[in-house]
C-alpha cells in the first residue's frame, strides 16, 4: 500500500493496525466461512480425483450399461440386443439383490464369472472367479478379516424365506466395480431363485471397432429406456463428478450465507470506524485530501481485512481437508487433490468483496463536512 498509494496506503495500513482486536474479530468471521468453503474444495477435488483414478485403474470394459437413476435394474433382454451390435466382442451382466447373510440384510452382486476378469481388474486375495459355483460365496477381505471366516468357511444365506448354506471360495478387494461385501455367480442367484434383471452390462468393443458407432448403436437400443445410459469411462467419471458437484453445490450455497454474513460484518467495522474518526477526516479533508483518496483510504482497509480474513480461511480450510483426506483414505478416499486455482480465486473474489464493502462507509467518509 504504502509503495502503490503513497500517504494514503500509510494511513489505511496504519488504521488498520489501529483497533487490532476490532479487525481480528471482523476478518476471524469470514475466514470461518472461507476455511469451510476451502475444506469442502479440497475434499470434493480429492472425491473427483479418487473417482478418475479409481475407474481407470479398475475398470477395462469400453462401455457400461447402467440406470442413469440409482441402481433400478433394467430387463435382460437388453444384453442380448447389446451383444448383437456389430462392433461388441462381449457383454458381461452384472445383477444385483437383497439378500441376509449371516443374520445381517446386505446387496449381493451377481457376476458373470466367465467373462468378468475381461471387464474390471478386481484383485482377489484367494481364490480365482472360476471357484464361484452356485454352492460358494466370495467376500471382500474388510468382511473376512472382521467376521473371521477365512476360505472355507460356511454362510447361511436367506433369499425369499429360503435359506441356503453357501461356502466361501473367493476373497476379494473392493473396487470401484465391485461395490459389496458379498458376490454369487450368476448361477448362484438362478439356484436362489432371483428374477433375472441387470444391475448393469460392461461392453468390450472388438479390436479394431469404431467405439462411437458402437455407442450409438447401444443408444438406439436403450431409446425407449430413457433412465438407463450407455457410457464410456470419461463419461462414466463425468457423472460421477456432476453427483459431487450437485453435493458440493448445495454445502457452498448455505456457506455463502455465512460468507454474506461476514461481508456485513466488515461493512459495519468500516462504518464504526468512520464515525470514531470524524475529527481525522476534517484535518485531512483540510489539509488537502481529496475526497477520492479518502474512499481510497476506506477501500484499502477494507481489502486487508478482507484479504486477511480468506487467506487465513485457505491455510486453515487447507489443512482440514487434508487431514479429513487422511482420516478418509482407508474408507476409499485415496486421492489427494488440491485446487489450486479455485483456493487463489476464493482470495482473489475476498478482494472484490473488500472493494464491495467499502462503497458505503466510503462514500460516507468522503462527504464528512470539514467545519463540523
Amino acid at each position: 500500500y504504502r509503495r502503490s498509494s503513497g500517504a494514503v496506503g500509510l494511513l489505511a495500513d496504519q488504521n488498520t493496525r489501529r483497533n487490532p482486536r476490532r479487525t481480528a474479530a471482523t476478518a476471524s468471521a469470514l475466514m470461518i466461512g472461507v476455511a469451510l468453503v476451502s475444506m469442502m474444495s479440497v475434499l470434493g477435488a480429492s472425491m473427483k480425483a479418487t473417482v478418475d483414478q479409481a475407474i481407470s485403474r479398475d475398470v477395462i470394459a469400453d462401455f457400461v450399461i447402467a440406470s442413469a437413476v440409482g441402481n433400478v435394474p433394467f430387463s435382460p433382454s437388453i444384453a442380448t440386443s447389446i451383444a448383437d451390435i456389430d462392433g461388441v466382442q462381449s457383454v458381461t451382466r452384472v445383477r444385483s439383490a437383497s439378500m441376509t447373510v449371516n443374520g445381517e440384510r446386505k446387496t449381493v452382486l451377481g457376476l458373470d464369472t466367465a467373462t468378468f476378469p475381461e471387464v474390471a481388474r478386481t484383485r482377489l486375495q484367494v481364490g480365482r472367479w472360476s471357484d464361484l459355483t452356485p454352492q460358494a460365496i466370495a467376500i471382500s477381505n474388510e468382511m473376512s478379516e472382521s467376521a473371521n471366516m477365512p476360505l472355507g468357511s460356511a454362510w447361511d444365506v436367506v433369499y425369499a424365506g429360503q435359506k441356503t448354506r453357501l461356502t466361501i471360495t473367493v476373497v476379494y478387494l473392493k473396487d470401484a466395480v465391485v461395490t459389496s461385501d458379498y458376490v454369487l455367480s450368476l448361477g448362484g442367484f438362478d439356484a436362489l431363485g432371483v428374477p433375472p434383471s441387470e444391475r448393469a452390462l460392461y461392453v468390450v468393443a472388438a479390436p479394431g471397432a469404431d467405439n462411437v458407432a458402437v455407442q450409438r448403436s447401444a443408444d438406439r437400443v436403450l431409446v425407449d429406456l430413457p433412465t438407463v445410459t450407455a457410457q464410456n469411462q470419461t463419461q462414466l467419471a463425468d457423472a460421477q463428478h456432476a453427483q459431487i458437484d450437485r453435493l458440493l453445490s448445495i454445502v457452498y450455497a448455505l456457506l455463502g450465507l455465512a460468507v454474506i454474513i461476514a461481508i456485513l460484518g466488515i461493512v459495519n467495522t468500516l462504518a464504526l470506524s468512520v464515525v470514531e474518526r470524524t475529527r481525522e477526516l476534517g484535518l485531512l479533508r483540510a489539509v488537502g485530501m481529496a475526497r477520492t483518496q479518502v474512499r481510497t483510504m476506506v477501500r484499502l482497509e477494507s481489502v486487508t481485512i478482507a484479504v486477511l480474513g480468506a487467506v487465513l480461511g485457505v491455510v486453515l480450510g487447507l489443512a482440514f481437508g487434508i487431514a479429513i483426506r487422511s482420516s478418509l483414505r482407508e474408507d476409499g478416499l485415496e486421492v489427494l487433490a488440491i485446487p489450486g486455482w479455485q483456493l487463489a480465486f476464493f482470495v482473489v473474489v475476498a478482494a472484490a468483496v473488500g472493494v464491495a464493502a467499502a462503497v458505503i462507509p466510503g462514500r460516507r467518509a468522503a462527504k464528512v463536512d470539514i467545519l463540523r
